[in-house]
């Protein structure tokens, strides 16, 4: 009787055998057909295991395909299903207790993932698994490269959902000499801010020691250019020495 290919055997349930059934089998080192209990057949299969030569791919497996496992808490061989096999890993994920080491693997090791797209198991790379990890994480921190050119490209940023869209900040800092201004009136000095329009707020940074008897204040009176109003409260004329002064522009 020749013997029949294992693509061509019918699938083992957990219902099909028990751990006492006899298997008949032949036995190559003498030559004799034999009985041989399910256990000790596990066990031999065991004893004999050599690595898998072929990749996973996704072609490989379909939803109720089974694999062989075995069972350590039963001391015992077992067919799972591939979406068994899923919900067991996903169940019994737990955080890594220790960082992943480039000793711990190589480049081209392979891992056994989901592919949710697909719906099928595939193997994939150390190397591939970085990848995929790097381009699907939801945050990161500010200090990484890609994340800080993706916020110059935003074209609004909040602070906190309800928070109010800002659409451009925009700042210049530059030396201003106000001439000598009479009591109680004003010196308008003005500064070109690139991208600034009218209504837009603006802030000003003063210089250390700004003259005292002033009130400063800013607007956007053109596009492109901000106007600094230096007010003298004064009862005399004052004259403020030349500093720098910034200016930053915020739209809304």
């Amino acid at each position: 009787m020749s013997a029949t290919k294992i693509s061509e055997m019918a699938a083992i349930t957990a219902a099909n055998t028990a751990s006492g059934d006899l298997i008949v089998m032949v036995d190559v080192s003498d030559s004799l057909n034999k009985s041989i209990t399910r256990d000790n057949m596990i066990t031999a299969t065991l004893n004999n295991a050599t690595s898998l030569t072929g990749a996973m791919v996704s072609t490989d497996t379909a939803t109720a395909d089974q694999f062989l496992i075995y069972d350590v808490s039963a001391t015992a061989m077992k067919d799972i299903t591939r979406d068994e096999l899923i919900t067991t890993v996903a169940n019994n994920l737990v955080p890594l207790t220790s960082a992943l080491s480039g000793a711990a693997t190589a480049t081209d090791d392979t891992f056994l993932v989901y592919d949710l797209s697909a719906l099928a198991l595939k193997n994939i790379t150390r190397t591939e698994l970085i990848a995929a990890v790097a381009a699907n994480l939801a945050s990161q921190s500010i200090a990484n490269a890609a994340l800080q050119n993706g916020l110059v490209a935003t074209t609004t940023f909040k602070v906190k959902s309800t928070g109010t869209a800002v659409t451009k900040l925009l700042s210049v800092a530059t030396t201003l000499d106000f001439p000598n201004t009479l009591a109680v009136t004003s010196s308008d000095m003005t500064i070109t801010v690139t991208g600034a329009a009218v209504g837009d707020a603006v802030f000003i940074g003063l210089p250390a020691a700004p003259t005292a008897g002033f009130i400063f204040q800013g607007f956007v009176s053109a596009a492109d250019t901000v106007t600094i109003r230096a007010t003298n409260f004064t009862a005399g004329a004052l004259n403020p020495a030349s500093a720098t002064y910034r200016v930053t522009v915020v739209g809304f």
